[in-house]
């Protein structure tokens, strides 16, 4: 072997160490870049899980709220039970103390008339008293006047003479009239207002319910409400933006979202309705393989652009499309990426075609795997 050829050999294994150098260099690179791209996949991770948890959380929430308005309405039918008992107590108390104060005014009032008429009795008694004792001189004088003048004691009796035995009778059954009456129950004012209390207090613990339960629906109605609102924009928007992209993506066709139930947005399903071009109007399951990807594609960029995402990771995606549709894919692919950066799992030649970068893993010895990574754009500018 000639000197020159050995010299040219030895500068060819120089380049091939400087190669394997800088190829090193960029394997550290890549393998950085792996661990950034594993730690914004953990990172993903974590936020799903704790948007999942977030979800559960808030659905835990809205039964615990709803159970807690179910025992609160339980408790108000246990205190209106309480109330409306209470009430007829109440109602029962006040009808006996209306026919006892009744009773008590009847009878006050008859006690009122019977001391009265005893009264004028007493007074009558005492008049009759004094005439008696006048009328028993003025006999006396007469029995002496008629010894004297008629040599008489015998007096005829006086027509209308009072007769006191029938007084003492009257006397007599105008006590036992107010002794009948007996004793007044003079503590039915107080168990009136002992139970009238207990009824408002039972009130207003019914009144604080009532209002605390109201103040829950309200709450409820205005996040129902506000999320039907959101949910009714939103839906729109993507259902605008699904029929454009199926379009762009099939090149023709139609393609629709419904809702199961209009009536219930909170609960509702959403049925994809799809026609590609050329074919019959058919559910979603019986389409290609390839047509299944495409309207899946569509369906999520139509969401990505009335809600963008940071990133998004499309594994596999393009595995069932041909060749035409992997470059309507990568165009409306290339518009997407204005707003999100898309990592893309593929190995499909064409759509690795139009990357930025790739990544890819080799084994050039056996058990020991080598991450590479080419910067495309940075390849076609420094050859432009």
């Amino acid at each position: 072997m000639s000197t020159r050829n050995l010299r040219l050999i030895t500068e060819d294994a120089n380049k091939l160490k400087i190669e394997l150098t800088s190829l090193n260099g960029n394997l550290e690179g890549v393998r950085r870049e792996i661990e950034r791209i594993e730690n914004g996949k953990k990172d993903l991770g974590l936020r799903i899980e704790k948007r999942g948890n977030d979800r559960a959380e808030i659905s835990e929430r809205k039964k615990e709220t709803e159970d807690s308005i179910k025992d609160k309405e339980e408790e108000i039918y246990r205190v209106s039970l309480k109330r409306d008992e209470k009430k007829r107590e109440i109602n029962t108390k006040e009808e006996y103390v209306r026919g006892q104060v009744e009773s008590l005014k009847t009878i006050e009032e008859d006690v009122r008339i019977i001391e009265g008429e005893l009264e004028h009795l007493r007074e009558t008694v005492n008049s009759l008293s004094i005439k008696k004792a006048e009328l028993s001189l003025q006999m006396d004088n007469l029995k002496r006047r008629g010894v004297e003048e008629y040599n008489t004691a015998e007096i005829p009796a006086a027509e209308g003479e009072i007769n006191h035995e029938e007084i003492n009778k009257r006397l007599e059954f105008l006590r036992s009239e107010i002794e009948r009456f007996g004793d007044v129950n003079l503590t039915a004012i107080e168990e009136y207002n002992s139970v009238s209390e207990r009824y408002n207090f039972l009130k207003t613990q019914q009144d604080d319910l009532v209002h605390s339960i109201k103040s829950l629906h309200q709450t409820i109605e205005k996040i129902d409400s506000a999320t039907r609102g959101m949910f009714s924009e939103t839906f729109t928007k993507v259902n605008e933006n699904f029929k454009g992209i199926f379009r762009r993506l099939f090149g023709g066709g139609r393609a629709e979202l419904v809702l199961v139930d209009e009536g219930n947005l909170l609960e509702t399903g959403v049925d994809i309705i799809v026609q590609p071009p050329g074919k019959k109007l058919q559910n979603i399951t019986l389409l290609s393989a390839g047509e299944k990807a495409m309207t899946a594609i569509a369906l999520l960029f139509s969401i990505f652009m009335v809600k963008p995402s940071p990133f998004c990771l499309l594994d596999e995606v393009d595995a069932p499309l041909d060749e035409s549709n992997i470059f309507r894919f990568r165009d409306m692919l290339r518009e997407m990426c204005a707003n999100t950066q898309f990592f893309v799992i593929t190995h499909n030649q064409k759509t690795m075609s139009f990357a930025d970068s790739l990544y890819g893993i080799t084994m050039e010895e056996d058990g020991v795997s080598k991450v590479i990574s080419v910067n495309l754009r940075e390849r076609e500018a420094k050859a432009a």
